[in-house]
């Protein structure tokens, strides 16, 4: 089964209104008069309203499919009261109602509450309706109050209101620790349980003392739009969240291929910069197609008036001498005769953090081998130095082609392992192949 939750477009709007027909007479028809679900559906589901709510700040509406089919919505909005917001409406296709969908949706309810600062999710349900009120107090929906809710047209309807906390600050997280290479993570699966977590919570998950211990925390999400499997996103150790990992890819597919998300070996990946696809190999290494190589220094983004492949940057008291390149996430790979000796420890921050890499960057130290191979060190941007970097070791062979220096295919040797690196040259994706590895699983509390 594949799962996507992506937003509603004002072209769905007549689809979310015949879909809640189907399902309010089922949810509904022994709990309310039939004249009140007509009315209802004719208020709350017209085409003006539904494309009003859609342009309306502070309001969201998400609709998921199950292999390519529309099964349920949601809508969400900011209420007067700070610091909460209200899942206004929440409706799945009876058969659809087992298979994880409600809870995606939920899930996607508490990610715009928590992105809008909001510490309390709401909703009110029918007095009624006990299937559903049951099923909410799964997803950790306590009853706070009763109210008579006057709807028009001369109908009333006794609800409870229910609501639940987004911080979870006590709420227990299953994960699983991987790693690529050394280069570990904490995985967290977003599609069976709902995931909202603060930076001080995901900092705490990440720290090797108190927490987990990771270099980057991975969520696995619904996908959010039509022809990817699933949402990938990344989150350094430092709670920050960041476009691209290359080791946590390969983990990726590993993962959702371990717990039963996918029966796919080969799966399409939404990222903030972009859709990969990583694929299991018959040999249990994993390739992935990171997409290709940007050089342009305003899509980087790095402050130059040029693009060319080899430029000077100051760093501290001294000049070194860069290629900026991004792989969905910006680097700046410089060339040494000595990986070992290079002085990745005091200039990596200062390169991290310079102002001409206004988003940050991960500083790459690359030693030439032979013509295929390379010996790598990267200090990552909110990470440090990690013993391993796969957008690192794409930047860094992409530097090395384009400087004339190697051919593809490259390997890569890193403090953790190696990785395979190849690339055609401009215009073509860069596929990198290496292992992904499960540590082991557990649950924390957070």
């Amino acid at each position: 089964m594949t799962l996507e939750i992506r937003p509603v477009a004002p072209a769905d709007v007549d689809a979310i209104a015949a879909l809640a027909r189907l399902i309010w007479q089922d949810a509904y028809a022994a709990i309310i008069t039939q004249a009140q679900i007509d009315y209802m559906l004719d208020q709350r589901y017209n085409a003006p309203r539904l494309l009003a709510e859609l342009a309306k700040p502070g309001y969201w509406w998400d609709q998921a499919f199950v292999n390519g089919e529309r099964v349920g919505f949601l809508s969400c909005l900011l209420t007067d009261t700070p610091g909460e917001i209200k899942l206004d409406k929440l409706y799945v296709l009876p058969q659809r109602q087992r298979g994880g969908v409600g809870g995606a949706l939920i899930a996607r309810a508490v990610a715009h509450g928590w992105e809008a600062g909001c510490d309390t999710l709401i909703l009110a349900v029918n007095k009624g309706n006990a299937r559903a009120i049951a099923a909410y107090e799964k997803h950790g929906f306590a009853v706070r109050e009763s109210v008579r809710v006057d709807i028009g047209g001369g109908f009333v309807m006794d609800d409870f209101i229910m609501a639940r906390t987004i911080s979870q600050a006590t709420m227990k997280l299953k994960f699983s620790k991987m790693h690529g290479l050394g280069n570990d993570f904490v995985v967290l699966d977003g599609v069976r349980q709902s995931v909202a977590l603060s930076p001080a919570q995901l900092r705490h998950l990440g720290d090797r003392h108190f927490g987990v211990g990771c270099d980057q925390i991975l969520l696995v999400e619904p996908a959010a739009q039509p022809g990817v499997d699933f949402r990938y996103r990344i989150f350094n150790s430092d709670g920050g969240e960041v476009e691209q990992c290359g080791n946590g890819a390969r983990c990726f597919v590993r993962f959702v291929h371990e717990q039963g998300l996918t029966d796919k070996t080969e799966i399409r990946v939404e990222t903030m910069s972009g859709v990969i696809a990583p694929r299991l190999e018959a040999n249990g290494l994993v390739t992935v197609d990171m997409g290709v190589p940007v050089f342009e220094p305003e899509r980087i983004p790095f402050v130059s008036p040029v693009a060319d492949v080899v430029q000077p940057l100051m760093v501290g008291n001294h000049e070194v001498m860069i290629t900026a390149v991004s792989m969905g996430n910006p680097h700046a790979v410089q060339v040494v005769a000595d990986v070992d000796s290079a002085p990745v420890d005091k200039d990596g921050p200062q390169i991290e953090s310079h102002p001409r890499f206004p988003q940050r960057v991960n500083a790459g130290f690359l030693q030439v081998l032979d013509r295929h191979a390379i010996r790598l060190r990267v200090y990552e941007r909110g990470a440090g130095e990690t013993l391993a970097c796969g957008t690192g070791a794409c930047a860094a062979v992409v530097a090395a082609i384009a400087r004339g220096l190697v051919d593809s295919p490259v390997r890569v040797e890193t403090r953790g392992g190696e990785l395979n690196i190849a690339w055609g040259g401009p215009g073509t994706p860069v596929m990198m192949t290496g292992p992904a590895v499960t540590v082991f699983s557990g649950e924390i509390e957070l």
